[in-house]
């Protein structure tokens, strides 16, 4: 929806252009590209997610902003530990 919205702020109602083929693909070229992904979804590649090691720390995380907690999770995720969180 904020794709479209941002296309038609971009049209003059009044304007009686003529577009070729190739300045219209550009114009649209943002929501074509999103139409391609949501149809090809199943065929994106998803990230593995890494084997823990199971003498990885663990540590619990609680704190009243998520922001802070997703941060801190993916962060900490990548350095090899094993993160619960809690709100």
């Amino acid at each position: 929806m904020a794709i479209t919205e941002k296309l038609f702020d971009g049209l003059d109602e009044d304007s009686e252009r003529v577009w070729n083929r190739t300045e219209l693909r550009n114009f649209l070229f943002e929501l074509i590209e999103h139409t391609y992904e949501y149809e090809h979804f199943d065929e994106v590649e998803t990230k593995a997610k890494p084997v823990r090691d199971s003498q990885a720390p663990l540590i619990q995380i609680i704190d009243d902003d998520i922001s802070m907690l997703i941060l801190l999770k993916d962060l900490l995720e990548d350095k090899g530990w094993m993160v619960i969180t809690n709100a």
